[in-house]
């Protein structure tokens, strides 16, 4: 059930009725709560980050669990790596011990150093891409895609150059991109426009 900042949701035992969430937490402004509604893979993990469910869209919210996030996807050999919506870095296959190492376990939770993905890998990136804010990834056989405010670009997975860019007449929503298995790539805008590259 939604419970405000500090307990969203509330987490309720089905058998009891009792409230798992820590009353401590109460006590503090922010919530350390699993309250966004994008969803990622790391690990054997499931985590719980990104814009909170009851916020309106244009407006931030100012949290760890909204700024700091890692999405991890694999396409081959390789994986591909997605840090705070602002750095895409490929690896050869991240052991899977690795990854779950990234994630700080409740017992080790301190709220003001806190990281829903802390991203330690010794390995060095096969090649990095910034891309600045970006808003949607896709990744394909041979291409990494992700939407940016004004533009759409497709990295190479080979090596991480750019293959193309194309201008957006509008910024993309958010998680607006998709890949067909023809390769075709569709974009949905903020304008309510779709566009198809391809």
């Amino acid at each position: 059930m939604a419970g405000g900042t500090s307990l969203s949701p509330a987490v309720y035992d089905i058998k009891d009725g009792k409230c798992l969430n820590d009353p401590e937490l109460l006590r503090v402004f922010e919530s350390r709560s699993p309250r966004g509604w994008e969803l990622f893979l790391i690990g054997d993990e499931v985590i719980c980050c990104g814009r909170p469910f009851y916020a309106h869209p244009k407006y931030k919210v100012f949290d760890q669990s909204v700024y700091n996030k890692l999405l991890v996807a694999s396409t081959g050999k390789r994986d591909i790596t997605w840090i705070n919506n602002s750095k895409i870095m490929c690896f050869n296959r991240i052991d899977k011990k690795l990854l779950n190492n990234c994630i700080a376990k409740p017992e080790e939770q301190d709220w003001f150093t806190f990281s829903w993905g802390k991203f330690d890998i010794p390995d060095k990136p096969l090649w990095e891409y910034d891309c600045g804010e970006g808003v949607a990834l896709a990744v394909c056989k041979n291409a990494v895609v992700v939407a940016k405010n004004s533009e759409v670009v497709a990295v190479s997975l080979n090596d991480g150059d750019i293959l193309w860019s194309k201008p957006l007449p509008s910024p993309p929503v958010s998680w607006g991109l998709a890949v067909n298995r023809d390769g075709q790539i569709i974009v949905v805008l903020e304008d309510g426009s779709v566009l198809c590259f391809g």
